[in-house]
């Protein structure tokens, strides 16, 4: 026999279950039809028109990972848009410094031949429940919009998982590693850049000397493949610590390098090279 304490709690999970698909899907109170949206595009976007991404656009928001400072995020473009997208804007509508990073794209990565869709994978922190936005910009300036949601919070304050002293002892550490397969196609690579800095983000608790522990992140990054830019990134402190990309893209050369050059907000600059198997 259920009890009445079994009764109200089972009523109550029913409750937030709905709440929760609510919110989720931008309907709820206090989304009020993504007011802050509205908001956010006048701030970055001015009055220019910004579309649904119904033209294969997509970002994906992985909800699974439990840790609100390496939450995984997926952007995808369709073959057709490669060599017609310029740019990448991607917003968190509720993190105190919502633009994440923009993403400008190269002609090393949108020139080539056609590998199919195209995707670039990242990492970011979640303040607190909001949706994710992906704003997808052509050589033309058209914007095209798509968005997920991430039910987790606390990244931009919480402080980092790994030993501090051993992570500044790899400050600027850059590995980049490029592979190939086949069976996909000849042109076929994927490569994944990794850069350790602890993107501190002004607002985490330092539990040694008190108060918080000062803004300190990686600004701007450069690829470019054996000369060509493939993209850049200029970024904030809602990219996780260690920012890392992963992304595919097209060559048909076997040796190629990839270079990669960046700089944190304090003015250091780090370097990096990777090929095929490294």
């Amino acid at each position: 026999m259920r009890t009445t304490a079994g009764i109200f709690t089972a009523k109550l999970g029913v409750m937030l279950g709905l709440l929760f698909v609510m919110i989720a899907g931008g309907s709820g109170p206090g989304i009020a039809a993504d007011e802050e949206w509205d908001s956010l595009r006048a701030d970055f976007f001015g009055d220019r028109k910004v579309d649904a991404a119904t033209n294969g656009y997509k970002l994906f928001v992985d909800n699974s990972v439990k840790d609100a400072a390496m939450i995984p995020v997926s952007i995808r473009i369709p073959s057709a848009l490669v060599d017609v997208t310029s740019k990448v804007h991607l917003l968190v509508d509720n993190n105190p410094v919502p633009l994440v990073a923009v993403i400008s794209f190269g002609p090393g990565y949108r020139n080539g031949v056609d590998i199919g869709e195209r995707s670039f994978d990242t990492r970011i922190r979640m303040d607190r429940l909001s949706k994710v936005r992906a704003v997808f910009e052509t050589v033309d300036g058209k914007l095209f919009m798509a968005a997920g949601f991430a039910a987790t919070g606390g990244g931009c304050s919480s402080a980092s998982a790994k030993d501090a002293e051993k992570a500044l002892a790899q400050l600027g550490r850059v590995k980049v590693k490029i592979a190939s397969q086949p069976n996909i196609g000849p042109a076929w690579r994927d490569a994944i850049v990794m850069i350790r800095h602890p993107n501190f983000t002004g607002m985490q608790p330092d539990a040694k000397r008190g108060g918080f522990t000062p803004a300190w992140f990686v600004e701007k990054i450069d690829v470019s493949l054996s000369g060509e830019a493939v993209f850049s990134i200029s970024g904030g402190i809602s990219l996780s610590e260690d920012p890392n990309f992963r992304f595919t893209f097209a060559d048909e050369r076997e040796n190629s390098v990839l270079a990669v050059t960046a700089i944190d907000s304090k003015g250091t600059q780090f370097s990096g090279l990777g090929g095929p198997g490294s």
